[in-house]
């Protein structure tokens, strides 16, 4: 369900854009603010890039906003200054191809790029020295990681590899020393400091930092003899190696010049004298109907910013320019709310004037969005944007409070499911769907729409949803022959025409007098269980043998696994029953009854005819081994416990 409804708000996001083609493009592209990071999507990149300050938010028990675009966000940037990415931060980002982690960042959390399928490319920043549990689970497709530092910095980099969950890092190709070298140096070397030499990511930003020492004033950074930034601390996209100088000059008493002009459309401030290295800073205002374009010296552009900080070392004339809009005046921002909540921020605007609209939910409400009619159009509470034409907004909430869900389930042919019930609303409900042997699983589907193509698919509850699972036929041949006879001594039920990978149960009765020996093919003995269950795969005859009871006897052994107690063990007379029974400890829960590594029950108490001497373990899981990453398999649980009890049985031989 969480992942239609993300499908369905990119398509309406889409179609929001299209609807404010007169607004800048910046203006409405998705964005937003959570906690110390901002975010933006670009439909036309199909890029996420995540800048700000400082950690990311932990999403163990929250969506992020930008999760809405999961199925649509192929690039991943975590721009400089941001220091962790949070944990399930980016989790099934389905078509995700590359991530680019810039220099701020130290840890990766866990879960952070889980269920990421798609994802082939990963660009690390030196900086990183954590990647934590499950931080690349599931991502499959990862095939070259590119290094910022060398392998021995890669090499004492902490990757937690529990479960084995992030061995796709070590699966994909490593390329170290990768980037560009960006180095700084101060002219003259008493002039000031600047910062250390580093390596970057190409088209990541880095930062060069530069300090006058006393007596001593900064002039400007340097590539060459071109001048590339006339303040201490320059912030700029690496797309090559690069060498900067920082100069510095003398401090003294001279003074120059800085006088500034407007061009048509607005007005400027900031003309004045300023002693030789002292900061200038110019500033410009469109009036209505323009933009500001520029400050320029003669023909060159020196600044797009319409407060333009800079060092004075010379005279200095500028100039603001401004563009003509072709529109003047004002236009009305209206806002109301929908049920659930309240609204703010309305007014009257010039033309390209920020206006900033604010949503307030009510006790048991959710902010859904700002809407223009049908369309949304907003989707952070707080709402920035430039103002174009006069523009009608409603805050739309969906109410959270104690109502509950249900979400049903059911499995087509060649499976099995569980995890439906009921919900309140938010709260995440997971399903899982098991194939049958001879079939594949196909996806699960709401209708005729695919929701998902996990077998285990987790979302968030906000509606009443039935969800079918289904299974793809693998098969060779379209039934088979399941024959059943009875030697002397008993009777037979329950042959018949079964399709492949359906199960067959068939049962034997022995007769006063005799005891149940087993269930025959040919001379090979298949099962000792009267009641025997098997996965039809093609067309077989059994035989159900009876021998007649004696005084023979037989030893039943049970041994515990970890996890939980046994009893039932001892000596039986030949046809004998006996009835073995596991408890699970608190933490754990039952797995089954195992005869060497082939599991012959899964029920608790296990009653059974003795015809042989056996030695049954009962295994146990624990029940909180991942609770972050879904419900662990089975199957991959009792591979681990198979794996220490073959180890168990060599170092103990006979004795065990």
């Amino acid at each position: 369900m969480r992942k239609v409804l993300s499908v369905l708000l990119a398509v309406l996001m889409l179609a929001a854009t299209m609807a404010f083609a007169a607004v800048p493009a910046s203006a409405l592209d998705p964005s937003g603010r959570e906690g110390n990071i901002n975010w933006t999507y670009s439909p036309s990149t199909k890029t996420l890039t995540i800048s700000g300050d400082g950690s990311m938010d932990s999403y163990y028990a929250n969506i992020p906003a930008w999760d809405q675009y999961n199925t649509a966000v192929e690039s991943i940037v975590i721009e400089l200054g941001v220091t962790s990415i949070g944990d399930y931060a980016f989790t099934n980002f389905y078509v995700l191809k590359t991530v680019t982690i810039s220099d701020s960042v130290t840890t990766i959390e866990k879960c952070a790029f889980a269920g990421c399928s798609s994802l082939e490319t990963l660009y690390v920043s030196d900086s990183v020295t954590k990647i934590k549990e499950a931080a690349f689970y599931e991502c499959t497709a990862l095939s070259d990681i590119y290094y910022a530092g060398t392998q021995t910095q890669w090499n004492n980099i902490s990757i937690n590899y529990n479960y084995n969950y992030n061995v796709p890092i070590d699966n994909a190709v490593l390329h170290t020393n990768y980037g560009y070298v960006v180095s700084a140096s101060a002219s003259p070397a008493a002039g000031g400091t600047v910062s250390a030499e580093a390596r970057y990511l190409p088209n990541t930003k880095a930062t060069v930092v530069a300090t006058s020492n006393a007596g001593y004033a900064f002039e400007g950074w340097y590539s060459g003899s071109t001048r590339v930034s006339n303040t201490p601390e320059y912030t700029f996209t690496v797309t090559w190696n690069k060498d900067l100088t920082a100069k510095f000059v003398t401090s003294g008493a001279t003074t120059y010049s800085v006088s500034v002009s407007a061009g048509s459309g607005g007005s400027v401030s900031g003309a004045g004298s300023y002693s030789y290295g002292s900061f200038a800073t110019v500033r410009a205002t469109p009036n209505s109907g323009y933009t500001f374009d520029g400050w320029y010296e003669g023909s060159t552009k020196v600044s797009s910013s319409a407060e333009y900080r800079f060092t004075v070392s010379r005279d200095i004339s500028l100039t603001a320019k401004f563009t003509y809009t072709g529109t003047s005046g004002t236009y009305t921002v209206t806002v109301s709310a929908g049920p659930g909540g309240t609204a703010s921020g309305g007014g009257t605007y010039s033309y390209n004037e920020f206006a900033t609209v604010k949503a307030t939910p009510n006790s048991g409400y959710a902010f859904d969005g700002w809407y223009e009619g049908s369309k949304k159009v907003g989707t952070t509470l707080t709402w920035h944007f430039q103002v174009s034409r006069s523009i009608s907004l409603t805050a739309k909430f969906t109410y959270t409070g104690t109502t509950t869900y249900t979400v049903s389930v059911a499995a087509g042919t060649g499976g099995t499911v569980f995890g439906g019930g009921t919900f309140a609303y938010g709260e995440f409900a997971t399903v899982v769907a098991t194939p049958n042997s001879g079939y594949t699983f196909a996806g699960w589907y709401e209708g005729s729409a695919k929701v998902s193509s996990a077998e285990s698919y987790r979302f968030s509850v906000s509606r009443d949803i039935s969800l079918t699972a289904k299974f793809t036929y693998t098969g060779t041949s379209t039934t088979y022959t399941v024959t059943v006879s009875a030697g002397t001594g008993g009777t037979v039920s329950g042959g018949g025409t079964f399709a492949y990978g359906m199960l067959c149960t068939v049962t034997a009765a022995s007769n006063s007098g005799y005891a149940f020996d087993g269930w025959y093919s040919g001379s090979t003995k298949l099962s000792t269980a009267q009641e025997y269950t098997f996965t039809v795969t093609s067309n077989v005859s059994l035989t159900a043998k009876f021998i007649k009871s004696g005084a023979k006897t037989y030893t039943v052994k049970v041994i515990a696994e970890p996890g939980g107690t046994v009893s039932g063990g001892g000596t039986f007379t030949y046809g004998e029953f006996a009835t073995v029974t596991a408890e699970a400890k608190d933490g754990y829960e039952f797995a089954g009854w195992y005869d060497g590594d082939k599991k012959i029950s899964g029920q608790e108490s296990y009653r059974f005819a003795v015809g042989n001497d056996y030695t049954l373990t009962a295994k146990f899981v624990a029940t909180n081994l991942c609770h972050w990453c879904g419900k662990v398999h089975e199957g991959f649980i009792q591979k681990i416990i198979g794996f220490f009890h073959s180890i168990l049985a060599a170092i103990l031989g006979a004795r065990y």
